[in-house]
């Protein structure tokens, strides 16, 4: 989740002073531990409801972030 985090702040904090292939770099790290996440957690969504729904929002606003992926 460290990762996750860590990555998207790097992604903010190189808003538009960095060069393209750096943001996304930023992103792809975002996107590769986000997946680990959901990887290591769905096997408790089923009886969790509070990690159903973390796992529901948090993947919708991942996927908003990298729908700029490419902008």
């Amino acid at each position: 989740m460290l990762a996750v985090v860590l990555a998207l702040a790097s992604w903010a904090a190189l808003s538009r002073r960095a060069r393209r292939p750096v943001r996304g770099l930023a992103l792809l790290t975002a996107l590769v531990g986000s997946f680990y996440l959901y990887l290591v957690l769905s096997p408790a969504a089923p009886t969790n409801a509070v990690v159903s729904i973390g796992l529901f929002v948090g993947s919708a606003m991942l996927f908003r972030l990298l729908s700029t992926f490419e902008q």
